[in-house]
């Protein structure tokens, strides 16, 4: 099973993703590309667009590299990515809508679950960006629905590690 795991900044999805393979060593991680780039530039981004873009690109080879995977666990996907996109005005409202129908697309074809982080108050109000996260998870909330087979996870890191390991073991029955 190839799952995606969505959701804004600081909901816990690289957390889960890391819990989730230690049980299930079994599946592939992509990682989330965003953390590496911003660590390649020490923290600067001078451009979103260029930004984006690059990040888009090199989660689209990561996912092409794994093709062949069955079963792999991807930290963020291109629906997050639009939602920053939508954000940051990276692109015109006009080509958005577009980019939004390809990045739904895209994913429903590649993916055979998706997990949504959803934020919580709490996450909202200890981020340092917090009208950002409310806005971006609003964004990715929003698309939940054109999403094929989304589960929606909340609780503790156990709670949420262990409510996935159980759909995924039901998923194989």
């Amino acid at each position: 099973m190839r799952i995606a795991v969505i959701g804004t900044h600081g909901v816990g999805k690289s957390t889960l993703v890391e819990e989730f393979s230690k049980r299930k060593p079994e599946y592939v991680v992509i990682p989330e590309i965003a953390r590496e780039m911003i660590a390649e530039r020490k923290g600067v981004v001078n451009s979103w667009f260029d930004f984006q873009i690059e990040l888009l690109m090199r989660k689209i080879k990561a996912e092409r590299e794994r093709r062949n995977c069955k079963d792999l666990i991807s930290d963020r996907t291109a629906v997050d990515n639009w939602a920053y996109c939508w954000y940051y005005r990276v692109f015109p409202d006009s080509l958005l809508f577009s980019l939004r129908e390809l990045a739904i697309g895209y994913c429903n074809g590649y993916y055979d679950m998706f997990v949504y982080l959803p934020a919580s108050d709490f996450v909202i109000a200890k981020s340092k960006y917090a009208e950002r996260c409310e806005k971006i998870d609003g964004a990715i909330g929003g698309l939940t629905s054109s999403l094929r087979n989304v589960v929606v996870l909340r609780g503790s890191v156990e709670e949420r590690v262990s409510r996935l390991v159980s759909i995924v073991d039901n998923f194989r029955q």
